[in-house]
């Protein structure tokens, strides 16, 4: 008489496997995901910290200046008066981090756009998900760029970091606009410089109106922004820990 093949799995020591993987499938998963979006978050804080080295060394090398946000072609040339004398070299605060920055310029590099962001930007589309305080990096259509001299707390203002992105284009403007910006009443008053910046919630996400961009706290669940300051350091921040003497120039 044969003897059984003991070499083979039973039908039930085979199931006890299987559910023994799918359990350490379930059990690892989670910790996989955490890690990737810790990564991530890692990426994004640390080319934010590329941002304010760039941010710190331009003084040096252009007049004492900050550099701005957008020099655009209706606007006047670097340095100059803003707005009006049609010479404005349409470059954006991508443009002049180059110098600074091994990096290309903005519309051949996904280094601008967070890791974290969900939105490509269309064609011909500027790629960044990053956007810049104006009162530190100006829109050169609207105002004179900033002496770096003139900032008193460098290592307490904030020159950029995570924005929202467009829901048209998936991009983010050069400079924070969005309702949160008009509430502080640009400059904060000094009386209020300890009051918390407030982000309507409908406007944390990617894909926002073009005048809507604010803060993006894409990170940890959609609970903290990374943030490039003036004195050259980055760092992140949860809901309600940013200041309006973060985003404030005139004391």
């Amino acid at each position: 008489m044969a003897k059984p093949n003991r070499n083979a799995f039973t039908l039930i020591e085979l199931l006890v496997v299987i559910s023994i993987i799918a359990l350490l499938i379930g059990i690892l998963l989670p910790a996989l995901g955490a890690a990737r979006r810790t990564a991530r978050n890692a990426e994004c804080l640390s080319r934010m910290h590329g941002c304010a080295v760039a941010v710190n060394a331009f003084p040096a090398d252009n007049k004492g200046f900050l550099p701005p946000a957008f020099n655009g072609n209706s606007g006047a040339d670097l340095f100059g008066d803003p707005a009006g004398s049609g010479n404005g070299d349409d470059q954006h605060f991508t443009d002049y981090f180059r110098d600074y920055m091994d990096t290309p310029e903005d519309q051949e590099s996904d280094f601008y756009l967070c890791p974290d962001s969900t939105l490509t930007p269309g064609p011909n589309q500027r790629r960044f998900s990053y956007s810049c305080n104006e009162k530190v990096m100006v829109n050169r259509l609207n105002a004179f760029q900033v002496r770096m001299a003139t900032i008193r707390r460098p290592s307490e203002v904030v020159a950029m970091g995570d924005a929202a992105q467009n829901s048209g284009a998936g991009t983010s403007g050069p400079t924070y606009s969005g309702q949160w910006v008009s509430d502080m009443g640009f400059p904060p008053a000094q009386a209020d410089r300890k009051t918390p910046i407030t982000i309507d919630e409908s406007l944390n996400v990617d894909g926002v109106p073009a005048n809507g961009i604010v803060i993006r706290f894409r990170h940890n669940s959609d609970q903290n922004a990374n943030l490039a300051y003036v004195d050259g350091h980055a760092d992140g921040s949860k809901i309600g820990e940013l200041l309006e003497e973060n985003f404030a120039v005139n004391y």
